[in-house]
């Protein structure tokens, strides 16, 4: 994920185990995510709590890549460019 929103991800965890509502699992939520090559792609995530008597409760999440003929720029609260799609790398020459 973007750096600009998994440095909020423990915090999104917190909030869970802090009311237990379980909104979080079984919808799909769009969210942007980071490919091998560091561009960034709109998705949406499904996540699915797995409970085990041998293990415990796992959470597993599923990544779906949707495509849309929109290009991306992420950036901080602070301005600065986190992340972009894989269109901005060739429009503006930059790279990841």
């Amino acid at each position: 994920m973007p750096g600009s929103i998994g440095v909020r991800h423990n915090e999104f965890l917190e909030k869970f185990y802090k009311n237990g509502r379980q909104r979080v699992f079984n919808v799909e939520r769009p969210v942007f995510s980071l490919n091998k090559q560091g561009h960034c792609f709109y998705a949406k995530v499904l996540v699915k709590q797995m409970p085990s008597l041998k293990e415990g409760v796992q959470y597993v999440g599923m990544i779906r890549p949707t495509y849309t003929e929109f290009d991306y720029i992420i950036t901080g609260l602070n301005g600065n460019v986190d992340c972009f799609s894989k269109g901005i790398t060739s429009l503006l020459g930059l790279s990841p």
